[in-house]
C-alpha cells in the first residue's frame, strides 16, 4: 500500500484489517500458484533442449 493509500489509525477495524490480510493472503497464494505453473512447463522444456535449470530452479525458488 502506499502512503497516501494508508488509512488513517482511527479508520481501522479489526474486521477491515482482517479482510485486508486475507485479501492479501489470496493474492500472494495465487501468485506462489501462477510461478509453479510457469516452472512446471519452463524447466522441462529447457531440459528437453540441453540447457542447465539449476539457474531457473534458484531464481525461482523451486
Amino acid at each position: 500500500m502506499r502512503a497516501a493509500e494508508e488509512p488513517l489509525k482511527a479508520d481501522l477495524d479489526a474486521k477491515g484489517l482482517w479482510a485486508q490480510v486475507l485479501g492479501r493472503i489470496e493474492v500472494l497464494e495465487e501468485r506462489e500458484r501462477e510461478k509453479e505453473g510457469i516452472l512446471s512447463e519452463l524447466v522441462p522444456a529447457m531440459e528437453a533442449q540441453g540447457f542447465d535449470t539449476t539457474a531457473v530452479k534458484a531464481v525461482m525458488g523451486g
